[in-house]
């Protein structure tokens, strides 16, 4: 069992192009190599996986987040997370509707139900107002007249 303990560490060493004595080190000081991210992170980052040896994943959380984002994005809207940032910097990182900040990574993406297809970035007190709406601009206006009829009274 020590030989093939040995060989899968030189194997993994050999891998990332550092040293089977650097390797060791590493992983005895409690750090784990990120495949995707192809650094040294805390194992505490890496979520479990019993079906692998050591019983961790072989990328970091944070990576496996960015992968299902980037996967979610181009599933459900058909954009990457480059069209994203494009259409973030268009709207100055603002809502679409109200024009509040947007905080990264805390905001909706406005879509088309019938296509799919992205129209803006929301957050979600505006794009919840669309969905409670059904996408109906008669819903909408008719809740306008509603509050110009009672503003004030």
């Amino acid at each position: 069992m020590p030989g093939n303990a040995t060989g899968a560490l030189k194997t993994a060493a050999r891998r990332i192009g550092v040293s089977v004595e650097e390797y060791a080190s590493r992983e005895r000081n409690g750090e784990r190599w990120c495949i995707t991210h192809k650094r040294w992170e805390p194992r505490a980052d890496f979520s479990r996986d019993r079906s692998r040896g050591d019983g961790l994943e072989k990328q970091c959380r944070l990576a496996k987040a960015q992968k299902n984002r980037r996967l979610k994005l181009k599933h459900r809207y058909g954009i990457s997370i480059e069209d994203e940032a494009r259409i973030w910097r268009a709207q100055h990182g603002r809502c679409s509707i109200c024009c509040d900040h947007l905080e990264p990574a805390r905001f909706d993406i406005d879509h088309d139900h019938l296509t799919g297809k992205a129209r803006g970035l929301l957050c979600k007190p505006c794009n919840r107002l669309l969905g409670h709406a059904r996408e109906q601009i008669r819903i909408l206006e008719a809740a306008i007249a509603y509050l110009r009829a009672h503003n004030g009274k």
